[in-house]
């Protein structure tokens, strides 16, 4: 699913192929969210060679150039409540931008009904910065608070 922004650019929502695992690196370094570039290559690679569909996996929003704007790691739970697809450690260069924020909501909403779930858990993220950006973002996609989360109901199998 694509979504365009205000400026023109487009934006994709792709997993993480492994011959882009370094190119999400600076993303994450501004984000803080990375110790060295050798440790997010040894896990990344761990998770994207698990394949693809409701196990865990890391997804990219990327320009139709192929660069990383944003990413996120995503599970699918089975709880007593349905199922869920729990979000964590977004991290986006430009939450402002509303095709950005388009496609990640979209590709949160896609991945949680293809994983069969009712609802998307996306773990709130430290305050300030980017990550205060992107619970702005969500919120403004109709994500809402719930302990601990920003929560959005979907169209699924599993509803919570």
């Amino acid at each position: 699913m694509t979504s365009p922004s205000p400026a023109g650019e487009t934006f994709v929502a792709r997993p993480l192929a492994p011959e882009q695992v370094d190119l999400a690196f600076p993303l994450l370094q501004i984000a803080g969210g990375a110790a060295s570039v050798d440790h997010w290559r040894a896990f990344a690679l761990a998770v994207v060679r698990q394949g693809s569909g409701p196990r865990p996996g890391i997804m990219t929003v990327q320009s139709a150039k192929g660069y990383v704007h944003a990413v996120f790691r995503h599970r699918v739970e089975r709880r007593s409540e349905g199922c869920v697809l729990c979000v964590d450690d977004v991290v986006a260069a430009d939450i402002f931008d509303r095709g950005l924020t388009e496609a990640l909501a979209d590709a949160l909403e896609r991945l949680a009904r293809e994983g069969g779930c009712g609802a998307v858990d996306v773990a709130l993220p430290a305050a300030g910065g980017l990550r205060a950006a992107v619970a702005e973002g969500l919120r403004r996609a109709g994500y809402a608070p719930r302990e601990g989360t920003l929560r959005k109901r979907v169209a699924g199998d599993g509803a919570p």
